[in-house]
């Protein structure tokens, strides 16, 4: 299990291109985090950013 919170964390998870992955939140923002993170994965991109 992983922080999510911290960029770290999350660039050391290590998951190949195709790996499944379980993503799990907890609070009043789950799902709005939940979706940001999910953003984050699949496109490599944080959700604002411009190209």
């Amino acid at each position: 299990m992983i922080n999510g919170k911290s960029m770290w964390d999350l660039m050391l998870v290590g998951a190949t291109q195709g790996a499944q992955m379980t993503l799990e939140a907890n609070g009043p923002d789950e799902e709005e985090a939940l979706l940001a993170l999910a953003q984050v994965i699949e496109t490599d991109k944080l959700p604002g950013d411009c190209e």
